[in-house]
């Protein structure tokens, strides 16, 4: 586990690298920033109104693990949108869709922040963590256990991955992965694959900070979703989006088995 005295040192460092200077002073004009050390491999980064807090772990890059973080906490100080509140009145339905907005905030703003990460001067090799550099490995495993018949959730799941920006590749392994996973689900899954991976491009050159229309449009394409509400918190109900566009709060209730007061 990382020593409190390793952290203090790290920090120095980024305090005084050039190429986290700007980054950082955006964020902290936007937040009160604190750090803390995780007990876990991988790094992060929350946002609570005006603090943010960077959780620390041990690792071989530390300057880019900043990076990344204050990247993230970037977005957020820009007006980026947290798109992981939802409603499901199928509670099977609801984890998916809760792991599917997990899965989807982090890959949507990596897909954001890449080209900062490597115009700053880092190595796009460099944008994760030490534990994702064998990530094929795993993901080779989960591609193998898809079928004809899997559902296009689950198969995204490995097409995030897939085409998620940066990283550590073993020359031509991405792609015999990705002849793998189109090899193993049905030509449907496999066009619903293409057209998420057109609504990312197009999440690219957007300069709008609000992931919301992408969100809905990548439920839509997956299909299965009808009934669900989505928001940056369901305590702001009604306010949000649904699935499909036009239902209403009260079909939205009515299929939930409740009824609105």
């Amino acid at each position: 586990m990382l020593s409190k005295e390793k952290a203090q040192e790290w920090i120095s460092e980024a305090e005084a690298d050039a190429r986290l200077a700007p980054i950082m002073k955006e964020v902290e004009d936007r937040y009160r920033v604190g750090v803390r050390i995780r007990d876990e491999p991988e790094w992060s980064s929350t946002v609570d109104g005006d603090k943010a807090e960077i959780g620390m772990a041990d690792t071989q890059r530390h300057l880019q693990a900043f990076a990344h973080e204050l990247l993230h906490l970037r977005l957020s100080a820009r007006g980026y949108r947290h798109i992981l509140g939802a409603g499901n009145h199928d509670p099977y339905q609801q984890q998916i869709i809760s792991a599917l907005l997990y899965a989807l905030d982090n890959e949507l703003q990596h897909h954001r922040m890449f080209s900062d990460f490597v115009d700053a001067g880092f190595d796009g090799g460099d944008f994760y963590a030490e534990s994702d550099d064998d990530v094929h490995t795993q993901l080779q495993d989960e591609i193998e256990e898809l079928h004809n018949a899997s559902p296009a959730w689950q198969a995204v799941f490995c097409h995030f991955t897939l085409i998620a920006p940066g990283g550590q590749w073993p020359g031509g392994k991405r792609e015999e992965l990705v002849a793998l996973l189109r090899s193993k689900v049905s030509s449907d899954t496999r066009s619903k694959l293409a057209q998420v991976e057109v609504l990312f491009a197009a999440w690219r050159q957007q300069t709008d900070l609000d992931p919301t229309e992408t969100i809905v449009s990548i439920f839509e394409t997956l299909g299965g979703f009808e009934g669900t509400y989505l928001a940056e918190d369901v305590s702001a109900y009604p306010a949000g989006s649904f699935i499909p566009r036009d239902m209403t709060p009260g079909e939205f209730m009515a299929i939930s088995g409740k009824t609105e007061q």
